[in-house]
């Protein structure tokens, strides 16, 4: 059982942090959950991290206070969803993601963030009620309002003629 709950935990927080394809073994042992409590339900094939929940991966962290992972209860165990509550932080380098909630859905391949989602690069950041992140495509859809507020260390020329 510890096998197959550890197999599916890796395979959730490779798709929760957007890790590239093709990773290798050495590259999955390196991702580390840690939490106050973790609850496994093999009948209802449910694995869920509660309390403090910090997950690392490479250059990636991830915060909440609930991380749900659910899989088949068939082998081999296959996870088909990650849910991710309570004050979640994603970051990677000068990129960081917030929300009150995602979801990652590996069948679709997608990440939806929602309650009051936030993408932020250095001083720019992307505000809206819902964001949509197509893995496969690399392609990220936001539904609003929204709002993109974009920082320019350089002088932005005056288009008026002023």
């Amino acid at each position: 059982m510890a096998k197959r709950t550890t197999l599916a935990v890796m395979s959730l927080i490779a798709l929760l942090l957007a890790a590239p394809p093709g990773l290798t073994q050495a590259d999955e042992n390196q991702i580390r959950v840690k939490s106050d409590t973790l609850v496994i339900e093999e009948t209802k094939g449910e694995i869920r991290f509660t309390g403090n929940v910090t997950v690392t991966f490479e250059s990636a962290l991830m915060t909440c206070g609930t991380l749900i992972v659910l899989a088949t209860s068939d082998q081999p165990l296959t996870v088909k969803k990650g849910i991710a509550l309570d004050g979640v932080t994603v970051v990677r380098g000068t990129e960081r993601a917030e929300a009150g909630r995602a979801e990652f859905d590996l069948a679709s391949g997608k990440v939806v963030l929602t309650e009051s989602p936030r993408l932020y690069r250095e001083k720019d950041r992307i505000t809206a009620t819902r964001i949509v992140y197509d893995i496969d495509r690399g392609q990220a859809t936001f539904d609003g309002p929204v709002e993109a507020v974009i920082t320019s260390d350089e002088e932005i020329p005056d288009a008026i003629g002023r």
